[in-house]
């Protein structure tokens, strides 16, 4: 199982994303998923090395107000994984693969008013995915979600 982290980790909370006013203890939910992605990835499919997500928000290329450029993962050399596919809506189709492929992975996005927040997909499980969510403290939190809350998300390949 892949490492499980927390964007409140007092080790880069603190850290600005990119060139932006925003941290990651705040808005840094998809760079510490990708972050657990590189440890996913380094420990098991023996692709790249693990990158912390203090790393990452200043290796990655962002929009000016902290935004992930899903490209520039794949411009990364240390990642041994690449950016394939953005959906915006629930796509099982899309999902699925990803969460099942030997050497694919999967961030969900989930939507609830005004907040948008990334999560690890792990495996679906009737009409629930467990996922790995980055916000709880001290180490992340693997959880169930229910497909309704599911607003999107974005698949991954090895290099």
């Amino acid at each position: 199982m892949m490492k499980l982290l927390s964007q409140r980790d007092p080790d880069w909370a603190n850290v600005t994303i990119g060139e932006s006013d925003a941290t990651i203890g705040r808005y840094g939910c998809t760079i510490t998923d990708i972050s657990m992605l590189s440890d996913w990835y380094s420990r098991y499919r023996y692709a790249g090395k693990f990158c912390t997500p203090k790393k990452l928000a200043k290796k990655l290329k962002f929009t000016s107000t902290g935004l992930l450029y899903w490209r520039s993962i794949e411009e990364y050399d240390s990642l041994g994984f690449k950016f394939t596919w953005r959906f915006y809506s629930y796509d099982e189709a899309r999902i699925l693969p990803a969460l099942n492929g030997k050497n694919t992975a999967c961030l969900l996005r989930l939507y609830n008013g005004n907040l948008v927040h990334w999560v690890v997909g792990i495996k679906k499980i009737g009409n629930y995915y467990l996922v790995a969510d980055p916000y709880p403290l001290p180490s992340g939190k693997r959880k169930l979600i229910h497909k309704i809350n599911i607003s999107g998300g974005s698949t991954f390949d090895i290099k």
